[in-house]
């Protein structure tokens, strides 16, 4: 690679170039996360997902890059850029982890939750809590790196002196720096049709008051009347009823908060889409399609959805079980499993494929960060979201999205196939060989390239070609689910979840 081909791929990201947009992303996104993954210990691992960590650095640097924020004038410097901004997102999230180590009356962790787990979700800031959080995550990311220190500093309730010691900067400077970052944060508020504008922290106001409304996540509103929604017939859920605790989860499309159903005196999962596809219809249609399907399945290893509801503020949000316990991918944290529990884990899965594909349902998205694991050790499927109906007309179905790395070539290509309940098949060997391997039976720095690999394969890949000691029957039941040919794989769920009884 030369100095000049790094240069203009920058240059062309700066200028909206997606093609250059997805070269730099394919060039840098293995090393990136070997890079993530080699600072990462092995406490961390299971919690922090090394991919997840470059991602998010890839969104800061492509709006940043698109708002002239960066000046790169060697070639090299685009590599250290990225490796810079992806450690500084691992040191934040790193730091979250170990918040509980820290004075448990100074800290409040920041990971956008800035929500007071007393307050009921009938207040007022509670009603757009999430819809705030997003506005915050994506101020906080535009910040340099000392505006972003002093806000977190003040979140965590330092008074203007404290923060100027940690720093290193006078307390006028930092006086300034709040007030500054206030206006700024008002302004976006409003550009952005919020009419919200947040108290950062005057310096002249006692540290208690100040500390306790950052903690709280209370907002002062210019506008005493949310935007107004249409009713939602399908919304069946009051927000009144709900508390939200604590962020637990996020994804592309929604974030996921523990909170406690008062009427039921029970902790829930609250998923929230995010709020940037609230005015897309299809994407709302999309996420109260994925409540209905899962909430027609009651199955103990298919999470259980409760219903959707909407909030004053128009956000959208679906009430589910809460499920005490990692999903598989951070629970391995990218090593191998116990053979013995690879078998059992795929076993369930197949019992709650035999479920969903007898009401029709085909889930299309199965990987092992769409599994959870409860204390019991009991495997868990969710994240229905690009489920669809087995029986619909082809010609009327939606080409399948997915996780590249884990689809069938007929989630790809029409050609090779209808989507089916053999997708699913495929999609569950697929998760059986990270299982024993570590890592998805194809890998590519580019979802184009680990397309071309699925695509042209003539045989499944060989789990035993990466880890020895795996069972003759074992290898031959992984391969067979990922057989390229839909007519090679098992027929139905349930013959596969025989053959892995069979093991035993």
């Amino acid at each position: 690679m030369t100095a000049d081909t790094s240069l203009e791929l920058f240059a062309r990201c700066r200028d909206g170039d997606e093609a250059a947009a997805e070269e730099v992303f394919g060039r840098y996104l293995e090393r990136l996360t070997r890079l993530a993954r080699s600072r990462l210990s092995n406490r961390l691992r299971a919690r922090i997902d090394p991919e997840d960590v470059v991602l998010s650095a890839y969104r800061s640097f492509f709006i940043r890059a698109r708002d002239g924020r960066f000046d790169l004038s060697d070639g090299g410097d685009l590599w250290r850029l990225l490796a810079a901004i992806t450690l500084h997102k691992l040191r934040r999230q790193a730091a979250r982890h170990s918040a509980e180590k820290r004075a448990v009356g100074r800290e409040v962790p920041f990971d956008a939750e800035l929500i007071d787990p007393a307050m009921r979700a009938d207040d007022a800031a509670v009603e757009e809590s999430a819809a705030l959080a997003d506005e915050l995550e994506a101020f906080l990311r535009e910040l340099p790196e000392f505006d972003r220190r002093v806000i977190e500093l003040r979140l965590q309730g330092a008074t203007t002196s404290e923060i100027a010691r940690d720093t290193g900067r006078s307390e006028r400077t930092v006086r300034r720096a709040l007030a500054a970052m206030r206006g700024r944060l008002e302004s976006r508020l409003e550009r952005d049709g919020g009419g919200r504008g947040i108290a950062v922290a005057e310096a002249d106001r006692p540290r208690e008051s100040a500390a306790r409304e950052m903690r709280s996540g209370r907002v002062s509103s210019r506008r005493s009347s949310p935007r107004s929604t249409a009713e939602d017939p399908r919304m069946s859920l009051r927000f009144e009823d709900y508390t939200l605790r604590r962020m637990i989860g996020a994804g592309g499309m929604g974030k996921v908060y523990e909170a406690r159903q008062h009427s039921r005196d029970r902790l829930v999962a609250v998923k929230f889409l995010r709020k940037e596809f609230l005015g897309h219809p299809r994407a709302v249609d999309r996420f109260v399609h994925e409540a209905g399907i899962v909430a027609d399945l009651n199955h103990p290893h298919i999470i259980g959805v409760h219903g959707i509801g909407g909030t004053p503020g128009g956000g959208r949000f679906i009430a589910m079980d809460l499920i005490a316990g990692p999903d598989l991918s951070r629970f391995l944290g990218g090593v191998p499993a116990a053979i013995a529990d690879a078998i059992e884990w795929t076993r369930q899965l197949a019992n709650a494929l035999v479920h969903a594909h007898a009401a029709g349902i085909v889930h299309c998205d199965l990987k092992p960060a769409n599994l959870l694991r409860d204390a019991s050790g009991r495997i868990v499927v969710t994240d229905f979201g690009l489920a669809q109906s087995a029986v619909a007309d082809p010609e009327s179905r939606l080409l399948a999205g997915g996780t590249p790395a884990y689809m069938a070539p007929e989630q790809i290509e029409p050609a090779c196939g209808p989507i089916g309940p053999h997708t699913d098949i495929h999609g569950a060997g697929a998760v059986l060989f990270a299982l024993l391997t570590g890592r998805p039976p194809y890998d590519g720095k580019r979802p184009a390239d680990v397309f071309a690999q699925i695509l042209a394969a003539h045989h499944a890949p060989s789990p035993s070609a990466i880890r020895e000691g795996i069972p003759s029957e074992l290898e031959t039941i992984c391969r067979r689910c990922l057989a390229p040919r839909i007519a090679d794989r098992y027929e139905t769920a349930s013959e596969l979840c025989d053959a892995l009884v069979a093991l035993n």
